[in-house]
């Protein structure tokens, strides 16, 4: 399932947390993003929408995205960025340390064995994606 603003917002509401209009920016921005955007980059496009956000708002959203697994956050940098994520299996996020694009590739074999080693100790698993970050092909 794709997560577009919709399946976000019926998540979120699913889960228990009131959809406000400003939380409703802050998963569009993130939703329609093409590439991992910083906490202040959501807001500064949230604020299109709903000129009212904040950035504690932003942080609380992605906290919430990020407790549901529908959102990784990644550390390039030693700054902190969001993407939303589509795979609800364990799988990669190839991310671009220089235009913070996110290529999201399917496990492997070493990704299911690692999937089974998890579930033989009965440990379960609150991020579903592997980072790698690295430089892509345009980037080099």
């Amino acid at each position: 399932m794709a997560n577009t603003v919709e399946n976000l917002v019926q998540a979120l509401s699913d889960a228990g947390y009131r959809v406000t209009q400003p939380r409703r920016a802050v998963i569009d921005a993130l939703s329609r993003a093409r590439r991992s955007l910083d906490p202040e980059e959501i807001c500064q496009r949230a604020r299109k929408t709903h000129a009212e956000v904040g950035l504690a708002t932003v942080y609380r959203t992605l906290d919430m995205l990020q407790e549901l697994g529908l959102c990784s956050r990644v550390q390039i940098g030693g700054k902190g960025y969001a993407l939303t994520c589509s795979e609800s299996r364990l799988h990669y996020h190839l991310v671009c340390r220089k235009c913070h694009g996110i290529v999201e590739m399917e496990a492997d074999d070493a990704a299911d064995s690692l999937q089974r080693r998890l579930d033989s100790v009965g440990f379960k698993s609150q991020a579903h994606a592997i980072e790698l970050v690295g430089v892509c092909d345009r980037c080099q």
